[in-house]
């Protein structure tokens, strides 16, 4: 970020600039109203122009973002804001041509696309989110140069969201190159004061895969947590447990 954009100062429009955050997230459902709830704070419904960008790494991620987007606007009593998710080129540039979209989620090649023929302009973006960049980098050889691409047409006041599921060189290049003096924020940090349960402490328990099922129960018999979340590296994972 330039010098220019400090935390809290004024944006050439006159309103503050938003925050640059880093979240390191879990990448399910789960965890994308986390990440908009923020974002749509600041979508003004009766402004018909792009306000909240989001670069996914697949069309299913774009939909889900979409999706969640329009329920939690729903949920709030808020007005359904105009979402365009741009998961096929030809298709979108149709639909962006028509207008009026407050919320666009898509691939980077795509809204590259739309920026290039001139059918999407981000001069009212408030925030922009990059979605797991770990698969975001890793599904495109060409997704840094069509990220490069988006990012000289955000404007300086944008906040900048970047979301990755674990620390990596690929998340921390990209935030030296466009999210400096940003704020990092995990899980635990999301919830409430009352509902936070203070620091994570990690510990790690090797067993032989045979095993999983037998230790497992065994760990949360010892345990007995209120809830518990279990996630699995694979389908084979999966089916241990």
């Amino acid at each position: 970020m330039e010098q220019d954009e400090r935390e809290g100062a004024p944006a050439p429009g006159g309103g503050p600039r938003g925050q640059h955050m880093m979240y390191t997230l879990p990448q399910i459902g789960e965890s994308i109203p986390l990440v908009l709830a923020t974002a749509l704070e600041r979508v003004d419904t009766e402004l018909l122009e792009p306000q909240l960008l989001v670069v996914t790494s697949t069309a299913e991620g774009a939909l889900a973002v979409a999706n969640a987007a329009i329920e939690m606007a729903m949920a709030s009593g808020q007005t359904t804001p105009r979402v365009l998710t741009a998961t096929s080129a030809q298709r979108a540039l149709r639909v962006a041509r028509e207008g009026g979209a407050q919320i666009v989620t898509g691939l980077p090649g795509e809204i590259a696309t739309l920026l290039q023929a001139s059918a999407l302009k981000l001069a009212s973006l408030r925030t922009l989110v990059f979605a797991w960049v770990d698969d975001l980098v890793a599904a495109d050889p060409e997704a840094e140069g069509q990220i490069a691409s988006i990012m000289a047409d955000v404007p300086k006041s944008a906040a900048r969201i970047l979301v990755t599921a674990q620390p990596n060189v690929r998340a921390d290049e990209l935030v030296e190159r466009y999210l400096r003096r940003l704020r990092r924020m995990t899980a635990a940090e999301e919830n409430s004061p009352e509902d936070a349960p203070g620091a994570l402490a990690l510990q790690y328990v090797s067993v032989a895969s045979s095993a999983r099922a037998s230790v497992l129960r065994r760990l949360l018999d010892a345990l007995d947590p209120a809830s518990a979340a279990i996630y699995a590296r694979n389908a084979d994972s999966e089916r241990d447990v």
